[in-house]
């Protein structure tokens, strides 16, 4: 499980307006469930920063296989993920 930073607003001084986590559904991943098959375009690193340039963006990534696998992905570990202590 991770938690990747994938653009944060220029002013560094200042916490971003908004933080915006891309989550996969199961048989997703962090990155090709975001990215557009056909422009190959990762649009939450691309282009949702030009729409929404002060926010935060992030994605969310854990082991979602659904079917012939068990998942190591629990639901009590994905906090602990998103916010160590």
């Amino acid at each position: 499980m991770a938690l990747s930073i994938l653009y944060a607003p220029q002013d560094a001084a200042t916490s971003p307006a908004v933080d915006i986590v891309a989550v996969h559904s199961l048989g997703g991943d962090a990155i090709t469930t975001w990215t557009h098959p056909k422009s190959k375009n990762f649009w939450v690193r691309f282009s949702l920063p030009q729409q929404i340039p002060d926010a935060g963006v992030m994605t969310f990534g854990y082991n979602a296989d659904a079917a012939f696998e068990r998942s190591t992905a629990e639901i009590f570990g994905i906090p602990k993920a998103c916010w160590p202590a």
